[in-house]
């Protein structure tokens, strides 16, 4: 369970730093590694959707047969869903910010070859 959750929170450090980082309008290099981060966060989604019920059954589980979870644990598990969803809202964010740089890369590429 700490494993989901310490992985989950990477993901969404890395995710909202990538999606944090100015990327300037002709620097290919900056849009993609910002594109490759919204990839990474739609690769995600369903999974770590569906991730925090269980965990949270796992939780029940344990209490009920009295064995301890830490509280720490469980914190993160209930901050879990609000923070994957702000980064979510970051990432829709950056994705409507990105469009035009990347409308204007494909005008450019295509300029290039023709």
């Amino acid at each position: 369970m700490l494993g989901c959750l310490t992985e989950l929170d990477e993901l969404m450090r890395e995710v909202s730093s990538g999606l944090n980082a100015e990327v300037e309008g002709d620097n290919v290099a900056q849009l993609t590694t910002a594109m490759w981060h919204l990839h990474s966060m739609k690769q995600a989604n369903d999974e770590v959707d569906e991730l925090f019920e269980p965990l949270r059954g796992m939780v029940s589980l344990l209490r009920k047969y009295h064995i301890s979870v830490a509280d720490e644990m469980v914190s993160k598990l209930e901050k879990a869903p609000f923070e994957w969803e702000d980064t979510k809202k970051l990432g829709f964010s950056a994705k409507e910010g990105l469009l035009p740089l990347q409308s204007k890369q494909v005008r450019v590429r295509v300029r290039d070859k023709g």
